[in-house]
C-alpha cells in the first residue's frame, strides 16, 4: 500500500473493485432513465446513496483489520 491502512477508506476499495458507488443506475448518470429529472423517488435514492457513501468513507482498512482481530 502507498498509504497506511488507516488512510484507506473502504469506499475507495469498493469503488476500485466495483466502479462508482450507486444503488440505482440513474444516480450514476441522468441519461440512464428518461424520467430522471422528474422522478419523485430520486430524492430518496440520492439520500440513500449519500448515506451509503458516508458510511463506507467512515471505515478504513485499518478499522476492518481491527474488527477482524476482535472476532
Amino acid at each position: 500500500l502507498a498509504r497506511s491502512p488507516g488512510r484507506v477508506a473502504v469506499a475507495e476499495i469498493v469503488t476500485a473493485l466495483e466502479g462508482p458507488l450507486a444503488l440505482v443506475d440513474c444516480m450514476r448518470a441522468d441519461r440512464s432513465c428518461v424520467r430522471a429529472h422528474g422522478c419523485a423517488s430520486r430524492v430518496v435514492w440520492r439520500r440513500l446513496d449519500e448515506a451509503m457513501t458516508a458510511a463506507l468513507e467512515g471505515v478504513s482498512l485499518e478499522d476492518l483489520v481491527a474488527e477482524g482481530a476482535r472476532r
